[in-house]
């Protein structure tokens, strides 16, 4: 049996109207794979980030990550330069001191 693959268009449209918040990207589960890294960015993150004076997140989506460090720096900023993002991300961090 033939899997049809889908054109271009049909996959701009798809991604267009998916439901889509912050960083959650689960509509795209069933088109996608990936292989685990050799090393955890959040376990290297969360090691640095409370001895850290300082810690910016750029492009932090809607603040998932970031919200999830079981410490973070004194000065924590973050960037989203998605609009629809910057709402979902401050409802997240803006509470825990992160502007």
């Amino acid at each position: 049996m033939l899997c049809r693959v889908a054109d271009f268009g049909e996959l701009v449209t798809e991604a267009m109207t998916a439901p889509f918040s912050g960083w959650d990207f689960s509509w795209m589960d069933r088109r996608s794979r990936s292989e685990p890294l050799r090393w955890d960015y959040s376990a290297r993150v969360a090691a640095l980030a409370g001895g850290s004076r300082t810690m910016l997140d750029m492009g932090t989506g809607g603040g998932e990550a970031l919200s999830r460090l079981p410490a973070r720096a004194n000065r924590t900023i973050a960037t989203e330069g998605w609009p629809p993002n910057v709402p979902v991300a401050g409802r997240r961090l803006l509470p825990l001191g992160t502007p």
